[in-house]
């Protein structure tokens, strides 16, 4: 906004300007009407040198005064109301009597002729459009300080209006928003603000999840442990009762590791690029990993794969395999198969398929295992081993990168299909 004293220096400088014109104007317009006269004075004192009829073209203005010199400085003739000397400045000037005129002059045949027209008329109109234009100044400022003042108020009325609405939101949670109306510069801030509030909300949300994750799904595998070890210090005990201990010790720890890290996926959000991938080199280390592990229980760990590049992070679908095949084998009963499948689907995914004969999914339950500490019944309890997240953070993961995770019950039991936008092989990593 323009301040009063801003304004009172830009009218200061726009008045001048108007006076200075105004003078330089009124100086080329005398200018202008000197010199035809001052040219018809040299072509009669050509005609006549000695004795010039200067009267005669006076005579057109009465204001204008011709007067013709010697070379000496001696008046040879003269007319009009002022009294000029020889040696007159030329331009404008101050005449002997005071007088202030406007002169030209030019030499013929040896004679100095001068034209002259009195400036004081002109000056003293100049100088009462100065005193009007001085008079104007001070209302003038005024109003513009006045027309500021409102147009300030008017302009940032929005910004104290979010100030207010900031103030509220301090005083609630973070899920209220600013209101944005309109397209201008505060509504623009305003809009970027709530994003940012909406950054902001989501971190806190993740920060709280994770902290209560944490404290919800870490107290069975440590209440195991601790009692594990508190009923084995109670007595002496075999090598083989310790042994077995032991195994449930080292059990605990793995699921712990394996929490850990799905509540550190959960809590991490997934916005950075990610590499080109193999999902059958995924599906054969997440093979790898489990199948000693379902020999021992009994189960049979089968894997049928055929490469298929999609974008995703190695430990992100390496959580996600983990958390199906544990859950698979803690329903699989002795003597049962698991297979799992990868292989490419037309349309341009990738897909990966994990299927257990169980006791599969229950009846309008296909949807909701996907949903935080759902189990789907007593099979898939946290007793035996489950976590309520881990599905949840699986379908978190999978759509994160573009790609989709459902559940169904296949010809057996529970059948868990992933599927991620196949990418191009010319853009897959070199092994070197």
């Amino acid at each position: 906004m323009v301040s009063a004293a801003t304004a009172g220096v830009l009218l200061a400088v726009v008045f001048t300007g108007i006076v200075l014109t105004s003078r330089a104007s009124e100086f080329r317009a005398a200018h202008d009407l000197l010199m035809p006269a001052l040219r018809m004075g040299q072509e009669e004192v050509r005609a006549s040198p000695t004795n010039p009829d200067l009267g005669e073209v006076a005579a057109s203005d009465p204001e204008i005064t011709l007067a013709a010199f010697d070379k000496n400085g001696g008046l040879i003739a003269s007319a009009g109301p002022l009294d000029i000397e020889p040696n007159i400045q030329v331009g404008r000037t101050r005449l002997p009597d005071g007088t202030s005129a406007v002169v030209v002059a030019g030499d013929t045949g040896g004679v100095h002729v001068v034209a002259a027209l009195p400036w004081h008329s002109r000056e003293a109109a100049i100088e009462r459009l100065a005193i009007m234009l001085a008079a104007l100044w001070g209302p003038l400022v005024g109003c513009a300080a006045l027309a500021s003042w409102i147009a300030s108020r008017a302009t940032f009325r929005p910004l104290a209006d979010l100030a207010q609405q900031a103030e509220k939101m301090s005083e609630g949670s973070l899920s209220q928003r600013l209101r944005v109306s309109g397209e201008d510069e505060f509504s623009t801030f305003a809009a970027r603000l709530n994003r940012f509030l909406d950054r902001l909300e989501d971190s806190v949300r993740r920060q709280e999840q994770f902290v209560g994750d944490a404290a919800h799904e870490l107290r069975t595998p440590l209440a195991v442990l601790r009692g594990s070890i508190e009923t084995t210090l109670r007595r002496a005990r075999s090598e083989e009762e310790y042994r077995t201990v032991l195994i449930t010790a080292l059990s605990e720890a793995e699921r712990l590791s394996t929490l850990v890290e799905t509540l550190l996926q959960s809590a991490t959000p997934k916005t950075d690029a990610a590499p080109v991938l193999d999902l059958e080199e995924a599906a054969e280390k997440a093979h790898a990993r489990w199948v000693d592990r379902y020999s021992e229980a009994g189960v049979e760990l089968e894997l049928r794969s055929y490469p298929v590049l999609v974008c995703i992070q190695p430990s992100e679908i390496g959580v996600v395999l983990d958390n199906l095949l544990s859950n698979a084998l803690r329903v699989s009963p002795p003597g049962s198969q698991c297979l799992i499948s990868c292989f490419p689907r037309a349309g341009g995914f990738g897909t990966v398929v994990v299927e257990d004969e169980g006791p599969g999914i229950p009846e309008g339950m296909s949807e909701r295992v996907f949903e935080r500490f759902t189990r789907g019944d007593e099979g898939r309890s946290r007793d035996h081993g489950g976590f309520g997240i881990g599905l949840a953070v699986c379908s978190r993961l999978i759509a994160a990168r573009g790609g989709t995770i459902r559940a169904e019950n296949g010809d057996a039991g529970a059948r868990f299909v992933i599927e991620l936008p196949s990418a191009r092989r010319e853009s897959r990593p070199s092994d070197g």
